[in-house]
């Protein structure tokens, strides 16, 4: 099913002042929809991939907002789901996964951005999408070591990372500019009308190279798809059009050459929004 189609829908379902018998009526005909679907979005089907038709297995969205990737894997039936975050309406939510999910206690926190509200060995796997880059340098490494502390020995941790060498930055819009040092790229950030504000308190890139290193350090040996992420794209989906969406596709087929371009799509690689997979020591 079209990710951002559910996404907008189950949002609405969560946040209308409507009844609950009402909103039981909307999600199971959402639900149902998930279920008829015969291909989901890359990073749901990465998931699925991963828990291997296992519904028992424990999920942690770490940064999980709205909590639509957990709620798409219940309507998948992956019912052991709970989810961290540092400013998400956690009642609400909470409520819903109740009333309407008929999942018994609370499944999603607040917390203070640093200590998981979690004991030891608690999780087989932890999605953490599109967080790491939110997080300030010398608290990265905290967060990762604390996924590496609640997560079980063999769980593994999949992660999707925006990061300093990706020339478009999508969250302000603009090229390049994110690769100037930080108060170069604040001015230029200003003088462009970009939203400097967010830039300078919510987005905090890293190089590739360090957050590899730093998953591989404080959690265990990881896969790298980034590759793979590069190489394939079809955009059923539509996520991409006009001019971009010509580009992507370009460049499917040059790492598509045989011989070379398993190399230009290692190279090119190092370019896109990481996505890696790490096995818990």
């Amino acid at each position: 099913m079209n990710y951002k189609l559910f996404s907008n829908q189950l949002v609405k379902i969560i946040f209308d002042d409507i009844r609950n018998d009402e909103k039981v009526k909307k999600f199971k005909k959402l639900q149902s929809e998930v279920l008829k679907s015969k291909k989901h979005s890359r990073h749901i089907s990465k998931l699925i991939d991963i828990l291997k038709g296992q519904k028992d297995l424990c999920i942690l969205d770490h940064g999980c907002g709205a909590s639509v990737t957990l709620i798409y894997l219940f309507c998948l039936g992956y019912e052991n789901i709970w989810g961290v975050d540092i400013s998400c309406d956690d009642k609400v939510i909470n409520n819903f996964l109740k009333n309407v999910c008929n999942l018994e206690q609370n499944r999603v926190f607040n917390y203070d951005g640093e200590i998981l509200p979690f004991s030891e060995n608690n999780f087989d796997l932890i999605i953490s999408q599109q967080v790491l880059e939110h997080i300030k340098y010398h608290k990265k490494n905290i967060m990762i070591k604390e996924q590496s502390r609640v997560l079980k020995s063999g769980g593994l941790a999949y992660f999707q990372i925006p990061h300093r060498f990706v020339p478009y930055e999508a969250h302000t819009k603009s090229w390049l500019i994110h690769l100037f040092p930080r108060s170069i790229a604040k001015f230029f950030y200003k003088i462009f009308n970009k939203n400097y504000i967010f830039f300078d308190t919510h987005l905090f890139l890293s190089s590739p190279i360090f957050y590899k290193n730093s998953i591989r350090n404080y959690i265990g040996p990881i896969t790298n798809m980034s590759v793979e992420r590069i190489s394939k794209f079809d955009n059923e989906f539509l996520e991409l059009k006009g001019f971009s969406l010509y580009i992507r596709l370009f460049i499917v087929k040059i790492c598509s050459i045989p011989i070379v371009g398993k190399y230009i799509a290692s190279i090119l690689s190092n370019f896109i929004m990481l996505e890696i997979i790490a096995k818990n020591r």
